[in-house]
Order: structure tokens, then C-alpha cells, then sequence
């Protein structure tokens, strides 16, 4: 799922008898290259650095990430700045062409999560960010994959107890893409059931954000409700486009998603359609409307 710097959105196809490599290795010093910098300067740079990542300018995102890496390393507080370096590198991974720099991008996305995690070992949102990490890891090198499921899991459960309305109900959001898009028993813990439970509790958590029902809705086509599917993407593609008017700035990548999908399950029906010898004027149509 595009966007995630919320989410999206983003995981792994595992291959059955794939090698397995640990997820979570040791990090390198956070405070290895020592900066002469005040702690002034410092949170002049971590705000500058969020302006940065605002923009959704990639040339500029990637200065934010330079800069959370130095500033991170001399604020006497870095969990904002950490958490925000894990959510960036994240975003670029997604905006990324080059394997080989995706791939490097999620590591560093992955050690920023633990930085942060080490610095606030009870703070759900370290837990959180570094979960997605792993999971965008997961997908730019498979061999961490088998090793991710269940380290994703204990961390997203673990912030869903203590903080369930995190980042518009993104533990549960997060825990029903990874059940339903990963493989399932014996490889994996795929459970479209379960991804579906997920998915309908984030979007109790907050039914006002976009990313829950593009969520809900690829829940409800695994579970095989395709008429509800196509509701929670119209809901999706209304919601994204008010945060667009109200200058959101993940909204358009919201509202394009939920437009493929809907395009997409147009598609298939129409396929049904013909093969049930249905290819009349009316067979692009899905509930009275026309895709």
C-alpha cells in the first residue's frame, strides 16, 4: 500500500522454503559520528526536518532524512526525531525505483525503529514504526520475511493494547494487511478472516480516515463481499478526496488507490459477466453506476 508514511502501505510475498534471516540485527552507535551541535540548533534542525518531510517532495524528504540522522544523534529526547526518521525512510522506500537503494533505505528504517525503541522500550509508537520497517524490509529482502511475520506481530499487538487509536487505528490497520497479505498455513499466518476483524476495528477506531477503508475494502474482497468491497472504496475515495480539498498530504495516493480498486473490481465483474454471456450495454456497470 502506497503512502506509508502512513501505510501503507507495503508488505512482503514470502516464497515457501525460502532461507531466514533475522529481522532485527544489531545496530550501528546512533551516536557514532559525533556532531558539534547545540541542543538549540538541534531542535531547529528536527523542525526543520519535519517541514522537509511535509512537502512530499522527494529531494526534500531525503534532506529530512539527513538531517533526523544527525539531529537524532544530539537531542537529549530523540524519540520524536527517531520515529520520524523510521516514518521517512519508510515514505522513500515507497518512492524509491532503485532495489538496491530500497533495500538499503529499509534497513536504515529498521534501525531507526530500534534506536527508538532501545531510547523508549515502553513507548507503542516506537514499537509501531519499527514493525512497519520490518515489514517494508520483509518485501526489499524476502530472506528477513520469515522471521518478520511474528516479530511484526508481537509489536503490533503490543501497541494495539496500549495505544489502539495510534496513528488513526494503525496497529489494527497494520496487523490486517500483514494477515492478509501474508501467505498462509503451514508457510505463513495469512488469515483473510482475521485480516477482516482487523480491518473493521480500525476503522471503529476512526471511520473518518481514508487508509482504514482502502484497508476494509481489500479485506472484504478476500472474505469474497465484493458489493461491500466496493462501498468501503467509494467511502476511501470520498474521504481522500476531502483531505485533498483540505490540502491532506497523503490524500491524493489515498484517492488513486481507491480508484484502481474500484477500477479493478470493475474489471473482474465485467469479466464474470462475459463469461456468463452478460456483455451487454449494461455490463459495465456496477451497482448503477457506470466504471
Amino acid at each position: 500500500m502506497k503512502a506509508f508514511s502512513a501505510l501503507l502501505p507495503v508488505f512482503m510475498t514470502l516464497v515457501a522454503g525460502a532461507g531466514c534471516v533475522p529481522a532485527l540485527r544489531d545496530t550501528p552507535d546512533l551516536r557514532g559520528q559525533l556532531v558539534a551541535m547545540s541542543q538549540t540548533e538541534a531542535v531547529a534542525g528536527y523542525r526543520e526536518a519535519i517541514v522537509l518531510f511535509g512537502s512530499r517532495e522527494e529531494d526534500r524528504v531525503h534532506r529530512a532524512g539527513e538531517i533526523l540522522q544527525v539531529v537524532a544523534g544530539c537531542l537529549d529526547d530523540p524519540t520524536p526525531a527517531l520515529l520520524s526518521l523510521a516514518e521517512v525512510r519508510v515514505w522513500l522506500v515507497e518512492h524509491e525505483k532503485d532495489p538496491d537503494v530500497r533495500e538499503s533505505l529499509a534497513a536504515g528504517a529498521v534501525h531507526a525503529g530500534q534506536w527508538c525503541l532501545e531510547g523508549a522500550p515502553e513507548d507503542p509508537r516506537c514499537r509501531y514504526r519499527l514493525a512497519i520497517a520490518v515489514g517494508v524490509q520483509a518485501r526489499e529482502r524476502p530472506l528477513t520475511g520469515v522471521d518478520a511475520m511474528p516479530t511484526m506481530i508481537k509489536l503490533l499487538e503490543a501497541a494495539r493494547v496500549a495505544e489502539p487509536g495510534l496513528d488513526h487505528g494503525g496497529p489494527d490497520r497494520v496487523l490486517a494487511l500483514l494477515y492478509l497479505r501474508a501467505p498462509g498455513w503451514p508457510t505463513g499466518p495469512g488469515d483473510p478472516d482475521l485480516g477482516y476483524e482487523h480491518a473493521v476495528a480500525a476503522v471503529e477506531i476512526d471511520p473518518g480516515h481514508p487508509q482504514n477503508h482502502l484497508v476494509l475494502g481489500e479485506a472484504l474482497v478476500k472474505v469474497e463481499r465484493e458489493n461491500e468491497a466496493i462501498e468501503a472504496y467509494r467511502t476511501a475515495l470520498r474521504l481522500a478526496e476531502a483531505q485533498q480539498e483540505s490540502g491532506g498530504r497523503d490524500a491524493r495516493e489515498w484517492l488513486q488507490e481507491a480508484e484502481s480498486a474500484l477500477i479493478g473490481l470493475g474489471a473482474a465483474r465485467l469479466s464474470l459477466l462475459k463469461k456468463q454471456g452478460k456483455n451487454g450495454p449494461g455490463a459495465m456497470i456496477i451497482e448503477g453506476e457506470r466504471v
